[in-house]
């Protein structure tokens, strides 16, 4: 919620909001005893994150809960509606939960990242290529043009350093 202002105070632009997690024990991977994530979102609708007052992405968070239990699906407490749940749920749904609590959700949506990146580097490359093709086939007219130019130079140059014959 952004304050929208009051009779004596004026509106804010902006609201901020900051966990402080205590990792004496190391179980976030940072070397802080004090890890510090803050998520600012402004009038506009922009959101930013920051780690121990860094910037870094959201999924730079997600990355640093995901070994942690804490992650976008992850649950610290589990109720009695969430077990059943998980009894009546899909089987595709009873693996996502136990690998995120394996803490194999996370190399999985690396693993799609990393696919999906390799897949546009395919297409930028078969761009490239077309590329260089339509750039061969320009070339070869022009090497004959080329040719004839230096031609043209060398005759010209030769003409000027010859003696007028009049």
């Amino acid at each position: 919620m952004i304050f929208n202002g009051s009779s004596k105070r004026k509106p804010l632009g902006f609201a901020e909001v900051t966990l402080i997690f205590d990792n004496e024990d190391s179980m976030l991977p940072i070397a802080a005893a004090e890890v510090a994530i803050t998520r600012r979102v402004t009038r506009a609708g922009d959101s930013s994150y920051s780690i121990n007052r860094k910037a870094c992405r959201l999924k730079d968070v997600f990355d640093l809960l995901a070994d942690s239990g804490l992650g976008r699906a992850g649950y610290s407490i589990v109720g009695q509606r969430e077990i059943d749940q998980a009894l009546s749920a899909s089987a595709e749904d009873r693996r996502a939960w136990i690998d995120e609590a394996a803490g194999v959700q996370r190399f999985r949506v690396k693993r799609i990242e990393t696919t999906k990146r390799l897949e546009e580097s395919a297409v930028h490359l078969s761009r490239v290529e077309q590329l260089i093709n339509d750039l061969q086939i320009q070339r070869e007219p022009l090497e004959a043009e080329a040719v004839v130019a230096e031609e043209f130079l060398r005759l010209r140059d030769a003409l000027a350093s010859s003696k007028p014959l009049f």
